[in-house]
């Protein structure tokens, strides 16, 4: 084993070069690496679905040979719960469970048939049997599982040769709740509101029992279906033979292989007109664990919907990056994040005073602009952030527009041309608006800027629950 001080420059090199990884898969083979490097001859991390289910492991130091064999005798859910279970608890070393082959009780779970047992004099030495693992928790539910084998000093665990092990573990647990909160988060639910929201685009959400949970009106008249028989019935039940002998085949590859998958099929509308159409299936999972797939169908002819999701997607993968820490680090990379995406600046919040006459800006992103009240104004249609708030949508205009919804005195002191006001909604009693001025003179709110913005806003709101906390936003 490496003593003190090498295991001191281990951890805090190999945590430096963590912040350059940007994956989950990346993070964590740095913490396996180092955890091997720390007197493992083997290291792995599986995850597991509800069902105890292996979803994906990664592996430190298998051989090709012994990551194929790892990937063919993985251990089954039945055995996975009984190893996170009560029944080990006598094993527990630190946040490890020990199972050392010498014990017959030990044999007994991790045996398989095997009764081999060990002389005396080789008790307090590691078998090739043993099993020593550190389960991972979000919110109380296993997500994933570490395991260590082979130990370069040959000798049986203990708490103080675990020290090292023990903190890679916690980091481990930081990493991968980081990212189960994101993939998680109602955030994303957001997102596939705005998205199924869109009007000329076909949209079928399906759970992971496969059974359909939304449905739009545009893939009811693409596909001849009615919403209201669909809900909550088997996707193989609602699509007809036609399109399910073309379809199934891909929806499985890419439930099991989580990855993106896009085709397109002919089949018979319900006017027995031969049609083409295109879908995209976008799995959503939740650290590698399948939740459920979104589908969006559409005709080939109309715009190429598929690149505008993906592009939408790596906007928000983006948007994910910044939101980390407690709410007003959030609020401030979040308005960062924005100018430095679309160069809007001056971000600002209005809150309708109680009169319901004046709009007061309570929050100003710009530590060069003291004077808050200078930008209140009044509650009308001539104000940008007042129509945004009237009509519930994101609008934007500019000096070049004949009829300019702002106040001129604003723009001549921020020296801008341009401005988007963006709704956020609190709750009914109290109506917010986020304004943002840019300079550009060419900007189109496209379906993908507003389904972005959409995002950007239910984001923003989370942090911005009351109005203590707008108000206290930048103390």
């Amino acid at each position: 084993m490496p003593n003190e001080i090498q295991l001191l420059d281990l951890l805090t090199g190999n945590l430096a070069y963590l912040k350059s990884k940007k994956t989950l898969d990346d993070k964590c083979i740095v913490l396996l690496e180092a955890l091997r490097k720390s007197g493992w001859g083997r290291v792995s991390l599986s995850f597991i679905n509800s069902k105890f289910k292996t979803t994906k492991t990664l592996y430190s130091g298998y051989t090709e040979d012994e990551t194929d064999f790892a990937e063919k005798t993985v251990i089954p859910p039945g055995k996975r719960r009984e190893l996170m279970s009560a029944t080990v608890e006598r094993w527990r070393v630190g946040v490890f469970y020990y199972l050392p082959w010498r014990e017959e009780r030990a044999r007994d779970i991790i045996g398989d048939g095997l009764r081999t047992d060990i002389p005396i004099e080789l008790r307090e030495i590691w078998n090739e049997h043993d099993m020593l693992y550190a389960p991972i928790y979000i919110n109380t539910k296993p997500v994933a599982v570490v395991a260590l084998d082979k130990p370069f000093n040959g000798e049986v665990p203990d708490k103080v040769n675990l020290r090292v092990a023990t903190i890679i573990h916690c980091i481990l647990i930081e990493v991968i709740q980081q990212y189960g909160i994101k993939e998680n988060s109602p955030y994303y639910q957001q997102l596939q509101r705005c998205i199924l929201d869109k009007g000329n685009v076909g949209v079928i959400e399906i759970d992971e029992w496969d059974h359909i949970s939304a449905i739009n009106g545009p893939v009811e008249i693409m596909l001849g279906l009615e919403a209201t028989s669909c809900l909550n019935m088997p996707y193989t039940k609602v699509f007809n033979e036609d399109i399910l002998l073309q379809l199934n085949e891909k929806f499985l590859a890419s439930k099991q292989s989580l990855e993106i998958i896009q085709m397109s099929f002919d089949f018979s509308d319900k006017n027995k007109i031969k049609r083409s159409i295109r879908v995209s299936l976008f799995p959503v999972h939740i650290l590698y664990s399948y939740r459920g797939m979104i589908c969006i169908f559409d005709y080939p002819e109309e715009s190429d919907i598929y690149k505008t999701y993906s592009n939408v997607l790596k906007k928000v993968d983006s948007m994910k990056a910044v939101m980390v820490g407690d709410a007003r680090m959030i609020q401030s990379r979040l308005i960062k994040w924005l100018r430095d995406n679309y160069g809007f600046k001056y971000a600002r919040i209005y809150q309708l005073s109680d009169n319901k006459e004046q709009l007061i800006c309570k929050v100003f992103w710009d530590p060069d602009i003291t004077d808050l009240a200078f930008f209140n104004h009044d509650y009308n249609r001539n104000s940008l952030p007042a129509a945004a708030m009237l009509e519930r949508r994101i609008l934007y205009t500019s000096l070049e527009k004949n009829q300019v919804r702002d106040i001129r005195r604003i723009w001549d002191a921020l020296k801008t041309k341009s401005a988007i006001a963006i709704p956020l909604n609190l709750h009914e009693n109290l109506q917010v608006v986020l304004v943002c001025d840019f300079d550009s003179k060419v900007f189109i709110l496209d379906r993908a800027k507003e389904t972005i913005f959409g995002f950007f806003a239910a984001v923003l709101t989370t942090t911005l629950k009351t109005l203590k906390q707008i108000e206290n936003a930048k103390r």
